[in-house]
This record gives C-alpha cells, structure tokens and sequence, in this order.
C-alpha cells in the first residue's frame, strides 16, 4: 500500500485498522483495500446519512474501513482515533479536546449516496471531516511544525528487501513487531511512525512492495531514542536487539534522526453526536 492519495479512475489504497486488545496490549492489524476509484470519484464524497450511536461495552475490537455500496463502517472507535484518520496523522499528533475524546466508544455507519464502489484514501479525509464537523461539531487546528522525525533511507550496503510473499496486500504491528507479505515503503515508514511515536518520513527511493517481518525488544521503541547505528541487544536475556539495529540487520534500512515537517492538529471543541 502506498501513502499516495490516488488518482480518480485508477485502484487506489486504503487502510482498514483493527485493534486487538488481549493480556494488557494492542495488536494493529493494518489490511489494504484495493478498489477501483469510479467516475464519481471526480465529485467530492460526502455522507448523506450516518448513524452514529455508543459502541456497547462488551465490544472486543476496534474496526473501521470502507464498504462496496459508497459505505463506511466503524466499530468501537474513540473520536480521537476518528480525528487521526480524517486529519492523516497518528494520535500523538492530536492535543486539546475534551478528557471523553479517548475514552468514549462509538459505532458509526454511513453512506455516500451515488457512489457504486469503494472509497480511496483521497475521497474519506474530506469527508470524514465534514462528518465530525457536523456530527461531534469538531473544531480543529492543523498546524505544521518544525519537529524531531526520522527518515527512514537505505543504509550504505543498499537494501535487504525479500519479493512479496503474497498478491494480497497486509501489514501488521503490535508491541516489538512488523509483519506485513506485500508492503510499500510509505506504508512501512507510517507504521514505524505508530511504533515510534515519531513522525518517519519515507526517503528510501524505493517504489516496490516487499515482505517485511521485524521484531525488537519493544521498551527501544520510542521517540525519544536517538539510534543510527548497529548495537548490542537491548535485552541480553531475550536476544533482541533495537528498532534501529533490526530495520538495518533485516532490511538493509535506517532511520536517520533529522528534522523535518509535521503536521499536529490542535482539537479546540468537540460534543458527543445527539443521535
């Protein structure tokens, strides 16, 4: 799956997120939906109806992703994981907004009328936002900044990257793992982002899909762990060693500590949806 946004007639990506939550931690699965971008695609999408209602307490997964008909369904989602999916940023991204933001649960079911297929990444963010703006009356701020990022760039010996291991594209991440069969590099570097807690910004040069398959010991994933270089395991008894020393050991990968461009987004009022 590529970060591209698509192009109207053309397939385009877009990601379905599930959460696992089992024994205290969270498992992503990230699967890619390739679909066709249909004629309308050239017309803004927006919902002509949405049922929005409290996900009930014994949900056990979070789900969201499109469906053929021009619908978009989600399940047990928290308006903050709603906000990174319409603004294209992960939730770390997000301040302000009411303390219920990241607590309350929600099911949401809606329609585009008129639209035959599937939706693309470039067709659900503007209309997810009109969306939250008129249904959680949202009010936001994208703002860019000047931040620590990491660029994730090929390393001196040049790439380790194996074929696909499948057509159908899945990609994968939970705590101290990356698992994906076919993976495009844009889609890597925001899965690093989500483990990192740091924004990672693809400068490979590289345009294919790979097999990717990492795993690190999970307390070195963080953003405030500067590494660039091979190092010793970061857990002597488990054998497992850095992020940073995994991405180039098993991908011939590195992520160079820099600064770059961001995109945050300040939430200045939200209201639980009346219906």
């Amino acid at each position: 799956m590529n970060a591209g946004m698509g192009t109207p007639g053309c397939y385009a990506d877009f990601q379905v997120l599930i959460v696992l939550r089992c024994a205290g931690l969270q498992f992503v699965t990230l699967l890619n939906v390739f679909a066709l971008a249909w004629a309308q695609a050239d017309r803004p999408l927006t919902f002509e109806v949405a049922s929005i209602k409290p996900a009930p307490a014994s949900a056990q997964e979070t789900e969201w992703g499109p469906e053929p008909g021009g619908r978009f369904s989600a399940r047990d989602v928290t308006l903050k994981q709603l906000i990174a999916m319409a603004y294209g940023v992960q939730e770390y991204q997000i301040s302000g907004g009411p303390k219920w933001m990241n607590r309350d649960r929600w099911s949401i079911e809606a329609k585009a009328a008129g639209f035959p297929g599937r939706f693309n990444r470039a067709q659900i963010l503007p209309a997810m936002k009109a969306l939250l703006a008129d249904r959680f009356q949202l009010r936001a701020h994208l703002r860019t900044k000047n931040v620590p990022v990491y660029a994730l760039v090929q390393s001196k010996s040049g790439p380790k990257l194996e074929a696909p291991a499948a057509q159908s594209s899945t990609m994968s991440f939970g705590r101290g793992f990356v698992s994906g069969t076919s993976v495009g590099m844009d889609l890597l570097a925001r899965t690093l982002s989500m483990a990192l807690e740091r924004p990672v910004v693809n400068q490979t040069g590289l345009n294919g899909e790979y097999a990717v398959k990492l795993k690190w010991a999970p307390e070195t994933a963080t953003g405030n762990s500067i590494q660039e270089g091979p190092a010793e395991p970061a857990d002597p008894d488990s054998g497992l060693a850095s992020i940073f020393t995994v991405i180039q050991s098993e991908l011939g990968l590195r992520l160079k500590a820099k600064r770059g461009p961001a995109d945050f987004v300040e939430v200045l009022d939200a209201r639980r949806p009346s219906n």
